[in-house]
């Protein structure tokens, strides 16, 4: 299966509906494509998408909407370059946060409310001691479900702020995270999330061992 050609063209028309003399906004999307199946995979993967942020999109107020429409459509032109650093950077994060690894602090909270043994946890405080980090993509904190230790109440795994405190030192929360997640030769192609409980003298030496290297950031 070939990777598809994109390419959206956008056009004003006349609203459809009476009495009013709006004009409408409308995008039409070309592919280019040596198979049907590569088509079909394209526009399936689009519909996942936009089922997606027809989902969300009533979670977040007007003012987050405006600044996503502004980061789109800015009001002077913007060179190419930071256009597809912009756009590599933010395909990262997408894979990272859409990984299944993050839960708010509400439903951490809940974990450790029904753990065997109860654990009292503060994500908070816990977050402010290094103990554990996380991501904010909506100005929400979201912590790794990985770093939780299911049989102690899921508390931060002890060893994890000894990793964070090397890491933190080359890299943001971000970076950590898609660290955490990849595989990494010095673990035997194993992802560093993955021994973090079993092994965790395995994982700090992994993460000495990481070179000093570009932020997943602008």
């Amino acid at each position: 299966m070939t990777t598809p050609f994109a390419h959206i063209q956008t056009r004003h028309e006349p609203s459809t509906e009476p009495n009013k003399s709006k004009v409408a906004l409308v995008a039409t999307l070309s592919i280019e494509a040596n198979t049907d199946q590569t088509i079909d995979a394209y526009l399936g993967g689009l519909q996942m998408y936009n089922d997606l942020f027809e989902w969300r999109l009533d979670e977040y107020p007007q003012k987050a909407l405006d600044l996503i429409i502004d980061c789109f459509l800015p009001a002077e032109s913007v060179p190419q370059s930071i256009l597809k650093n912009g756009v590599s950077v933010g395909l990262i994060r997408s894979r990272v946060f859409q990984s299944g690894d993050w839960i708010s602090g509400k439903q951490w909270l809940q974990l450790a409310s029904t753990s065997t043994p109860g654990g009292e946890v503060d994500p908070n405080q816990s977050l402010a001691d290094g103990q554990i980090f996380s991501l904010r993509p909506g100005k929400v904190d979201f912590f790794p479900v990985y770093a939780l230790d299911g049989s102690n109440g899921y508390r931060p795994i002890s060893r994890l702020s000894d990793v964070l405190s090397v890491l933190s030192t080359r890299m943001d929360e971000w970076s950590m995270a898609a660290w955490f997640q990849s595989e990494n030769s010095s673990l035997g192609g194993i992802a560093p999330k993955a021994l973090l409980l079993s092994a965790p003298e395995q994982v700090l030496a992994a993460a000495k061992k990481k070179p000093r290297g570009r932020r997943v950031s602008r």
